[in-house]
This record gives structure tokens, C-alpha cells and sequence, in this order.
């Protein structure tokens, strides 16, 4: 009963290693792609939070301010939906033959 014990509690600790180490391996993906989407996110918000600010003081928003704001809010979340699909796409060399 003990061999068995052993074997059993051998076989939990390698299938908790292979789960430690996919999880650790999605961590290092996170975390090279944070960076980017970090930058990404704050140009976005920057782009909305000059609009609003001139909205919330009563001040003229001009419609180049705000075509010039469409235009990089679409650069933007093309160059996001691109990075986004290049993480999720499963690479050849992993997909079943």
C-alpha cells in the first residue's frame, strides 16, 4: 500500500509541475506582452481624456481635434487587434498533425 502511496503522490507532483510550468510559461507571454499593451492603453486614454477635459471646461473642440482623434483611436486598435491575434493564433509547431 505504501509503493502505491508513492506512486500515486508521484504522479500528483509531476502533473502539479507540468501545471506550474504551463501556468509559468503563460506568465512570461503576459508579461512580454504588457508592455505594449500598457503604452497602447495610455494613448488611448489620452486621446479620450483631452477631449473630455475640453467638453467638462465649456471650451470649443474642434472637428480636425476630433477626426485627428477617430484616426489614431483606429491606428490603434488595429495595431491592438493584430497583436492580439499574433498571441492567440496557435503556432504551427504546436497544432496537432
Amino acid at each position: 500500500m505504501s509503493q502505491r502511496q508513492d506512486d500515486d503522490s508521484s504522479a500528483l507532483s509531476s502533473a502539479d509541475s507540468d501545471v506550474y510550468n504551463r501556468h509559468a510559461s503563460k506568465g512570461e507571454l503576459v508579461w512580454s506582452i504588457t508592455p505594449q499593451c500598457r503604452k497602447l492603453l495610455m494613448d488611448l486614454i489620452s486621446l479620450f481624456m483631452t477631449i473630455d477635459a475640453k467638453l467638462k471646461l465649456g471650451q470649443n473642440v474642434k472637428n480636425q481635434e476630433i477626426l485627428y482623434s477617430i484616426e489614431q483611436l483606429s491606428e490603434i486598435t488595429k495595431y491592438m487587434s493584430t497583436t492580439c491575434l499574433l498571441y492567440t493564433t496557435p503556432s504551427p509547431r504546436r497544432t496537432p498533425k
